[in-house]
Order: structure tokens, then C-alpha cells, then sequence
């Protein structure tokens, strides 16, 4: 299981749905004051790309998946808000 955690909006798994969420989310109203005020830059680029895998012995697909399924959930909850300012 592969994903990046963006520092705005959800993660993704393409490199094509980290594009788009950087158009999503970088052009918001709220950021064009400190984006003129050179605070913030106009795009942000940095992303947590995370893979995690789990050996398959004893396991089955879907229990593996479940496992790496909630092991994500809770990386992304701790992460995502960490992410520091630029």
C-alpha cells in the first residue's frame, strides 16, 4: 500500500491525484492574502509519500489489507496535522 499525506487535503495514490489536489487545495481564497504577502508560496509541493507492506504468511489477502488498512488510518490521523508550516 502506497500514499502520499499532503499538508492540505486527502491523501492520494497517482502522482495525477497529487496534481490535482495541489489545484484543489493551493488555490483556496484564504491562502491569497499570505501568498501576496509572501508568507506562503503560491503552490506547496511537499508531500509524506508512505508505503507500507506486510509479509503474506499466515495471512490472507484480505487480512493483510485490513491490517495495512488501519495501520494507514492511523499514520495518516497522526501525520497529517503535523505537517509544519512552511
Amino acid at each position: 500500500m502506497r500514499s502520499c499525506i499532503n499538508p492540505r487535503g486527502p491523501g492520494v495514490i497517482t502522482y495525477e491525484q497529487f496534481i490535482q489536489n495541489r489545484y484543489t487545495y493551493d488555490w483556496q481564497p484564504s491562502r491569497l492574502l499570505p501568498v501576496l504577502l509572501g508568507q506562503e508560496p503560491l503552490r506547496d509541493h511537499r508531500c509524506l509519500w508512505t508505503y507500507l507492506s506486510l509479509p503474506l504468511e499466515n495471512l490472507s489477502e484480505q487480512q493483510a489489507y485490513s491490517i495495512l488498512e488501519e495501520v494507514w488510518l492511523s499514520w495518516y490521523q497522526w501525520w497529517h496535522p503535523r505537517f509544519p508550516n512552511i
